[in-house]
């Protein structure tokens, strides 16, 4: 890395004639998934480089047309480049340069395996631009297995007691998991809103194998009319809406959400499941220590917290808002 130059369109690199933004907007553009605050950038962008998988997903959230940005991909370009999982959500990955140096740009990322993703891949990079979400000590998430059986102990006890079940998770990624745990471990095919049926619908596309039932079908329709179990985006989860469900279809509805937040925060709902598709610290660590880095810039989250206990540890590393004045991002020229 010779210099840092700031730009104010989003994380980039110059790499010989090419310059590249990642998770931002310009002519070249990386985009590691679909979740809004990543791919915001893609419709006003002139090249992409993606998965299909994030494609068909910012269509279906009508984020973009699906046919126009297949247009916009492109499969080469004038440096040597691969795309890794990140195993955060469908289509979500990490991008790994080797063009004389080896730069690894990991998105958000999971390494371990959820019901739905194949953990993060690990390659060896000289430079790591990483996103630490959870990057305190003090956040280390319980085994999955053992919250899924949790979630399966509770859901059977709301329907025995006879009460209809709502169940908040982020639209993309997070309904999509709870809705695997429902179907393996519950036994139950939930209805979901119109927004997770389509997403959801992108994830049966692509091999993960859901069932569900669309809010506006017949069938949901007359479930509704008796005891119910539904996956909601995750600000439909509290009990406030559970209330005026109750009120409307004459039953009880208990609520509950699942969100890696759950690990020391208190949610207005009868359950809080801590399910999240992002490392916790230790797996931060872990995962750093394979990279084995000559440099870290963290991103995202507890960024100055987590560069800071790599730091004790011996790296050399510094938070992305350090490097960049502000509302502009870095510019990294190789």
């Amino acid at each position: 890395m010779s210099m840092l130059v700031p730009t104010p369109s989003g994380i980039a690199l110059q790499l010989q004639q090419e310059q590249l933004i990642l998770d931002g907007r310009g002519d070249l553009v990386f985009i590691s998934h679909a979740h809004s605050d990543h791919s915001s950038g893609a419709k006003k962008s002139k090249r992409l480089i993606s998965s299909t998988e994030t494609i068909d997903l910012m269509h279906s959230r009508n984020y973009a047309d699906s046919q126009a940005m297949q247009k916009k991909l492109v499969s080469t370009a004038d440096f040597n480049y691969e795309l890794l999982d990140a195993g955060h959500v469908l289509g979500s990955k990490q991008l790994h340069i080797s063009n004389g140096f080896s730069f690894t740009y990991t998105g958000d990322f999971k390494t371990k395996d959820s019901l739905t993703n194949k953990g993060a891949e690990i390659r060896q990079a000289d430079t790591l631009l990483m996103e630490c979400t959870y990057g305190l000590p003090y956040y280390k998430f319980p085994d999955p297995t053992e919250v899924y059986a949790e979630m399966e102990k509770w859901v059977d006890l709301q329907l025995k007691e006879g009460s209809s079940i709502i169940i908040g998770g982020y639209a993309l990624g997070k309904a999509q998991e709870v809705i695997k745990i429902l179907n393996d471990y519950c036994d139950v095919t939930p209805i979901v809103s119109s927004e997770i049926f389509k997403i959801s619908d992108v994830y049966l596309k692509h091999g993960i194998n859901l069932k569900f039932i669309n809010e506006t079908s017949d069938e949901a329709k007359q479930l509704l009319k008796k005891q119910f179990v539904a996956v909601v985006p995750h600000h439909f989860a509290n009990y406030g809406y559970a209330g005026r469900l109750s009120e409307f279809y004459g039953m009880p509805v208990r609520s509950a959400v699942a969100t890696g937040w759950a690990l020391g925060n208190r949610y207005a709902v009868d359950k809080a499941f801590c399910i999240s598709d992002h490392c916790d610290f230790p797996d931060l660590m872990e995962f750093v220590e394979q990279v084995a880095p000559e440099r870290i810039i963290t991103t995202h989250g507890y960024e100055k917290e987590f560069a800071r206990e790599l730091t004790k540890r011996g790296y050399d590393a510094q938070p992305l808002g350090n490097l960049k004045p502000k509302k502009q991002k870095l510019l990294l020229q190789y």
